[in-house]
């Protein structure tokens, strides 16, 4: 009985922690594969953001500015050519104005969330 109660005790149960959707929760933006992210810079102008997509960083397109909810669109490798060619244009509709910001990981990966009506 005793080996029972012991080995019960080496391999207790692992509980896992809810895996949060992509999108903005609680001032940390969670991507696609659950990594967490924390904001380095706000209101980053269109050339440095077509900067930061020609130096290998990924854009991640919140069209509405919900934050993720309805949804986010990550781009691919080969949309970079694309997106370094101009800069993003910062539009405003229905009372919102599109916006660009810097989020960080603990690990140094950066992403850069393009938020509400921008044109790229």
């Amino acid at each position: 009985m005793s080996d029972i109660v012991s080995d019960a005790k080496a391999s207790p149960a692992v509980v896992k922690a809810k895996r949060l959707p992509p999108g903005v929760h609680n001032d940390i933006f969670i991507d696609q594969v659950g990594v967490a992210y924390h904001q380095v810079e706000d209101n980053v102008t269109p050339d440095a953001a077509r900067q930061f997509v020609a130096a290998g960083g990924q854009v991640v397109f919140d069209e509405c500015g919900c934050g993720g909810t309805c949804g986010l669109r990550f781009s691919a490798t080969e949309d970079r050519a694309s997106l370094t060619r101009k800069s993003p244009i910062l539009e405003s509709h229905k009372g919102q104005t599109g916006s660009v910001s810097i989020w960080q990981s603990d690990s140094g990966k950066r992403v850069l969330p393009a938020q509400g009506p921008v044109r790229w």
